[in-house]
This record gives structure tokens, sequence and C-alpha cells, in this order.
């Protein structure tokens, strides 16, 4: 086939894709990307729409099963009697982890208040590991670990002073030598042997300067890496 014929075929099955689309989720995909916040969630309410429907779809059948196993296997059991009560959560996984870390740097860069910055953090991470629930849990726990989980090395100097900034250093370094293993124990193992291995090494002589910490400021920007 000619150029044009090729060029034809390919922009007639984009179009088609993005038909396609727009039936299933009530919405074209060009709205969802590169726009605001705001706007984005607005173009997403279709989409989040159709979400709920077949969510409430998938309750109905697993509770119908759920009571159809439960007349076979509960002897007594008269089949009026409902004792199935499925519901799936509606808080969907639908922007970008790439969008939703962005949305959170923007959201420290305007020092909104934490409760916000924890909100878009846990949502990022829930994007970036929603394949890999391990994943998501080691990263959670860390940031339940990490002292001053949204602020650099030199704005935990500039605010708390420079043992804490070390400690937020000293954090980073404890963290990245922890094995998968390590890793995985519960929060409260985690927080003794954080503690240890921070308090072993702190300088309590406060004689670490503020260009010491800003040194290593590069490292003390959150990276939600495992």
């Amino acid at each position: 086939p000619d150029l044009d014929f090729l060029k034809f075929h390919a922009e007639d099955k984009k179009e088609a894709e993005s038909d396609m689309f727009e039936v299933i989720w009530g919405t074209k995909d060009s709205e969802i990307k590169d726009q605001t916040a705001t706007a984005a969630m607005l173009n997403l309410q279709p989409m989040t729409s159709k979400l709920n429907k077949w969510s409430s779809s998938a309750e109905q059948i697993e509770e119908e099963s759920a009571e159809i196993l439960a007349n076979y296997y509960i002897r007594g059991k008269s089949p009026e009697q409902k004792i199935a009560n499925i519901r799936y959560g509606r808080n969907y996984i639908i922007f970008s982890p790439s969008y939703l870390l962005e949305s959170y740097h923007n959201s420290r860069e305007k020092a909104d208040p934490d409760t916000i910055k924890d909100a878009k953090l846990i949502e990022y991470l829930n994007s970036k590991y929603q394949n890999d629930p391990h994943g998501l849990g080691i990263a959670l726990k860390k940031k339940e670990l990490e002292m001053y989980v949204h602020y650099t090395v030199e704005q935990v100097s500039s605010i708390f002073g420079n043992i804490e900034a070390q400690k937020k250093m000293l954090f980073i370094d404890w963290w990245e030598s922890l094995n998968y293993e390590e890793k995985e124990k519960d929060i409260k193992a985690l927080e003794i042997l954080r503690d240890t291995f921070i308090n072993q090494k702190t300088v309590n002589n406060g004689n670490s300067s503020s260009e010491q910490v800003q040194t290593r400021d590069g490292r003390g920007q959150i990276q939600h890496e495992v």
C-alpha cells in the first residue's frame, strides 16, 4: 500500500480507539491528559460514574454467588435469609503515578497543610504500587517511619536545627542499609531499629554545621523507592 493509505489507516485506527474509549468511559482520553487538577477531576466524573456502576454490578454478582454457596453449605439456612453483604470501595486509582507525584510536589511547594500532603503522597504510592501489594506496604511503612517526610534536609535544618536534620539524613542511610526481608518487619520493630541506628550515630555536641547539612541536601529529597 502507498504512503497515503498507511497514513489514513493509522489516523482511522487512532480515531476508532478514541471513539471506543469515549463510549466505554463517557469522556475522551485527551480531556484527561495535560489538564489542571480541577479540570481533570471534572473530566473524570463520567469515568467515575461508569466505575461506580460496574462496581455495583460486581457487588451484586458476588453477593448472589455467596448466597447460593451459603444455601448449599449451611444446613438449616432459609433461602429467604440473607447473610452476604458485599461492598467494594469507591476510591479508584485513575491518575498516573507521574501525574500524582507532580501534584504532590506542587502541594509541597505551596506549603499545603500536612494532612493534604499526606493524602496526596498516599494516593501517589497506591498508584505506583497498584500491582505490587508488598511494595506498597513497604513504601507506606517508610512514609510513616521517616521523620519530617514532607520536608527537605535543608528545610528541617532551618526550622528545627542541625541535629534534627542530621537525624533525617541518618534515616536515609539506615533505610538504604536494610534488605528486603528487614523492610518487611512490622512498623514497631522497624521503629526500634531506626531509633537505635540514629541514636548511635547522632552527633549530640551540636558541632555539625549548616554547611555540612546542605552538602547532603540532595539526599534529603524524598525518594519513594524501595
